[in-house]
């Protein structure tokens, strides 16, 4: 239990991504800043009762109300690679000094007390813009302190300094390995005023913080139908009473048919179709990808070149089927499958008994259904192309932009979380593509969180409290 009470404010707070992985570790965000109007009303609709600060520049840091932690990803447009390299002296990335003069500005109104700890969030590109020499300025702005370049030229992608400051770590954190299928390189740095606790925070083994393979093991009701997993295969769970848009088992990528109650109306799931990413190239055709392209603000309103495009195959699981003497398989399936899936009658044998043999399914069987030939099952799951169930010679694919269900879960959100602005309306797709594009993964700004949060129940458990 997270007996830790921790605030946090969101500088460049987008749709309140920093926000939800706080609230995700207990952490309660006080307040906001952010310029753009639609991610406003995205993150109101989410947080209604965080106070929203405006334009960073009109913000005196000696006046708002002093916070635990102070998140900011700071604009990227002229420290990425895809952006103009003007680094920290760009009109948009020089914001990142706004956020600092706050963070000291804090500092100075609280004798030294608050933030505890700071964030920030950038693209890689920020260790080689200006041949390595803004992120010196960076670690120089946090830590007060001369920095120089390493010998080498290049900075590591995971490292730490100290300074009279404090203690400053970063590390770079690619989101497909942190549970999204999402290739998304960002720096994530911490920098503990109070002591060495940074190096802690970022480096610490995972396992002690309860990460495993699979993902988080305690799970967050805050995520709803998102739970953290690393995702092996990408299918698309359809829940049975309706038919619509699924939610997670395991988490994004490993998408499965699971019998019994989930929660968050996840119950009674059927799988229908398999999904692969793919890749716009070259503004032709597409290439085969085993992850999505990193989301970028205006990637799917438009066919670009780094747009992740989706191939769907309809499929269907079995998780009970037998093999008779002469080496062919045959199942249980019920009336409703075979109408819902447009089976072959010719594949259907007598009158079936047991229970239905559909992954997720649990009718009384009303068939026995008999396979025509293809290649065997190699796991307790068999996906079968649907359409070799259906008589039919050929298969067809279907390749299409993501949707903005879609990209919120690329980006470890839970479906829905762009939907709704503080009016109740509907957010446009351009608006939701938009700011997620320019938004952060979740589950790397939870591992954050929670290092945090793990090393202050160390402090306290010190202290005897």
């Amino acid at each position: 239990m997270n007996n830790v009470k921790m605030t946090l404010g969101s500088l460049f707070d987008g749709i309140a991504g920093f926000p939800l992985a706080a609230k995700q570790n207990g952490i309660e965000t006080v307040w906001a800043s952010e310029i753009d109007e639609n991610c406003i009303e995205i993150a109101k609709y989410q947080f209604p009762d965080v106070v929203q600060l405006g334009d960073i520049r009109k913000i005196k840091g000696g006046e708002i109300q002093p916070v635990d932690i102070i998140s900011f990803g700071s604009p990227c447009q002229n420290l990425s690679i895809a952006g103009d390299q003007r680094g920290l002296d760009g009109k948009k990335s020089n914001l990142f000094f706004e956020a600092i003069r706050i963070v000291y500005e804090m500092r100075g109104a609280t004798d030294g007390k608050y933030p505890k700890y700071i964030i920030w969030e950038n693209v890689a590109g920020a260790f080689s813009s200006n041949k390595g020499q803004d992120f010196r300025r960076v670690l120089e702005e946090i830590t007060k302190a001369y920095i120089p370049v390493p010998k080498s030229g290049k900075w590591a992608t995971a490292g730490m300094v100290r300074s009279s400051a404090g203690s400053t770590a970063w590390r770079g954190m690619d989101a497909q390995y942190w549970g999204v299928p999402q290739r998304r390189k960002r720096i994530y740095l911490v920098h503990d005023f109070a002591g060495d606790s940074a190096g802690e925070i970022l480096f610490e083994c995972e396992s002690v913080l309860g990460y495993s393979p699979q993902g988080r093991k305690e799970k967050q009701d805050i995520a709803r139908s998102f739970e953290r997993g690393v995702g092996t295969t990408n299918i698309e769970h359809i829940p049975y009473r309706d038919c619509g848009y699924g939610v997670y088992a395991e988490g994004i990528g490993t998408l499965r048919a699971s019998r019994g109650n989930n929660g968050g109306g996840s119950e009674t799931l059927i799988v229908r179709k398999e999904m692969t990413f793919a890749e716009a190239y070259q503004h032709h055709g597409y290439r085969i990808s085993g992850v999505a392209n990193t989301q970028t603000a205006g990637a799917n309103t438009s066919i670009r070149g780094d747009t992740s495009l989706v191939i769907e195959n309809e499929i269907i699981l079995f998780d009970d089927f037998v093999k008779n003497e002469d080496g062919k398989y045959w199942a249980c399936i019920c009336e409703r499958c075979v109408k819902q899936n447009n089976i072959s009658e010719n594949l259907l044998d007598d009158v079936g008994a047991g229970i239905c043999s559909v992954a997720g399914c649990e009718n009384e069987a009303d068939y026995y259904i008999d396979f025509p030939e293809m290649e065997e099952p190699k796991e307790s799951i068999w996906k079968i192309p649907l359409y070799l169930l259906q008589g039919k010679k050929n298969q067809n694919y279907k390749v299409r932009r993501l949707t903005p269900t879609e990209c919120e879960r690329l980006d470890g959100f839970p479906d829905g979380w762009t939907e709704k602005r503080s009016d109740g309306k509907d957010s446009s797709d351009t608006a939701r593509y938009m700011s997620l594009g320019n938004s952060i993964a979740i589950p790397c700004a939870d591992r954050v969180f929670a290092g945090i949060i793990a090393v202050e129940k160390r402090k306290q458990e010190a202290a005897g409290q």
